[in-house]
This record gives C-alpha cells, structure tokens and sequence, in this order.
C-alpha cells in the first residue's frame, strides 16, 4: 500500500508530498495471526484410571484427547465435543500451565463443548487467560488463506486455501 504524507515547506507556504510504499508480506500477516492465538491453545488430556484394561499400573495416565481454544478471560474453553468421553473433569495443558477443565456446555447441532478451567491447586502461579481471536466465517472467500495451528506436544502450523464453502444455514 503507499502512503502520502503532506508536509508544509518552510518557505511561501508551499507544500511537500511525500510518498512511501510499504510492502506487506503475506508471511508477516501470518506471523501476526499466530502470535495473536497461539497463547489460546489448551491441550486437553484424559485421565484413565489405574488398574483398568487400557491402564493395568498403579498410577493414573493422562492421554492427549485434542485441543480447545481459550474465548473468555475467565477460562471458558471451546472444543469438539467428539474427542471427549464425558468425564467429569479433564487436565489441561495451557502455556506451559497445568490446568483443570470442567465441561459446562455442549451443543449438539455443532458437535462443540464448553469448558470452564479450574485452577490445579498443586500451581502456585495466576493463570492468564487470552481468549482467541476470531475471524468472521461469513466473509470467507473461495481461494483465501487459512492458517491452521494444531500439536499434540507443541504448536504446529498448517497453510492452506479455502477450496469450498459449506452453503448450510444455522
């Protein structure tokens, strides 16, 4: 994009316009978006109990289930429902932070459920909850950029275009 810049001359009361171009890069809006929601990702672990057929030790074993997305700031956690297995409660993984994750709400029609985070008593420090940064799906284009962050151990970037639109009314 170029920008003008109109500045008064010193002299006769002239004026000096200046243009300057900036490129931006298609990378740098990339960078940008992740940066923004890479703090919002929570990887959601079940817990199978000892002494069962998927857990014959003595100690109980959390397995990674999926990710959620932080959408509040006061640790509301969005997922598919369809990774859950109805527990109770879920571990969580946020920032390096352990966190604890209660389901509150599910919704059929999308397959989404909600999830309020419980601060593990064993951490001593305040959890800082950024919710995610959304996008309007409406304005969604075919041939746009889409990125994609997933990982199971760490954060992983995914590129890719839109190639179709699902033409379902809510």
């Amino acid at each position: 994009r170029t920008i003008e810049k109109v500045v008064p001359a010193q002299s006769q009361g002239a004026s000096i316009i200046t243009k300057e171009t900036l490129i931006i890069k298609s990378d740098d809006a990339a960078v940008q978006a992740i940066d923004k929601n890479s703090t919002s990702i929570v990887r959601i672990k079940g817990v199978i109990d000892p002494g069962t057929e998927t857990n014959p030790g003595t100690e109980p074993v959390e397995v990674f289930l999926g990710l959620g997305l932080v959408v509040s700031k006061d640790g509301l956690v969005l997922a598919d429902k369809g990774i859950l297995s109805g527990r109770p409660t879920y571990a969580g993984i946020l920032n390096d932070q352990r966190i604890l994750l209660s389901p509150v709400a599910t919704d059929d029609p999308t397959s989404l459920m909600l999830l309020q985070a419980i601060k593990d008593p064993s951490i001593k420090n305040e959890i800082n909850f950024m919710p995610a940064i959304f996008g309007n799906s409406d304005n969604l284009k075919l041939g746009q950029s889409v990125i994609a962050l997933s990982g199971q151990a760490r954060n992983t970037v995914s590129m890719g275009i839109v190639s179709g639109l699902d033409a379902r009314t809510v």
